[in-house]
């Protein structure tokens, strides 16, 4: 009798041991779904997201630098060049939204973000510059000097030519990072000459009358 209960305890334990080898199994094969889903579904819609934030940004900055350059083209007082200084402003905070990735990215691209960084703070510098001049207390209206003038035109010519070369029309629809874009299109150098030209005329301005 003893045996025959021993021989019975047998398949007891092995019946256990089946249904909880199958539901670890289910439970692994759900958590590598979940993690799968996570990975293919989840992060790729918010890198999509991430990306189209930026390449939305950039597009902004452009429209928003040609309109300075716009502004700018016609002023003669420096009550003319007030809108755009305000508007520099604006601009400087729309491109600190695409210009974190393009730093994360690394390479030529990290260094195009920097030279736009300080591209956008020399044109807020400068633009203020030209309102305020160095005058104390309120300020007086009082037309632009010729030497200004001159920078001017060449501080929009260079403003221009990053509008006409980006020439991007809906970027916002290709879901790739706006880093790849730019090298698939040869923008990087030729945007940071621009940029450099850009706050290498700001400083002069600002050093025009503050200097």
């Amino acid at each position: 009798m003893i045996l025959v209960s021993k021989a019975m305890q047998k398949p007891a334990s092995s019946r256990w041991r089946k249904p909880v080898l199958r539901l670890f199994f289910i439970v692994l094969a759900v958590s590598l779904g979940v993690n799968l889903h996570s990975y293919f579904v989840v992060q790729t819609s918010m890198q999509a997201a991430s990306n189209n934030k930026d390449n939305r940004a950039f597009e902004e900055w452009t429209s928003l630098i040609g309109f300075i350059a716009y502004l700018l083209d016609k002023a003669n007082t420096n009550f003319e060049v007030e809108d755009a200084w305000t508007l520099s402003r604006t601009t400087e905070g729309v491109s600190r939204i695409f210009t974190s990735s393009l730093e994360s990215a690394g390479g030529s691209v990290k260094n195009l973000s920097s030279e736009i960084t300080y591209a956008m703070v020399w044109l807020t510098e400068s633009t203020n510059a030209m309102y305020s001049g160095n005058q104390t207390g309120s300020v007086a209206l009082r037309e632009l000097e010729p030497a200004i003038l001159v920078k001017i035109e060449n501080l929009t010519a260079n403003i221009r030519a990053i509008v006409t070369s980006t020439n991007i029309g809906f970027l916002h629809k290709n879901f790739g990072s706006l880093s790849q874009w730019l090298e698939e299109n040869n923008l990087i150098n030729l945007l940071i000459d621009r940029c450099e030209e850009i706050r290498a005329i700001g400083q002069e301005i600002y050093g025009y009358y503050f200097g």
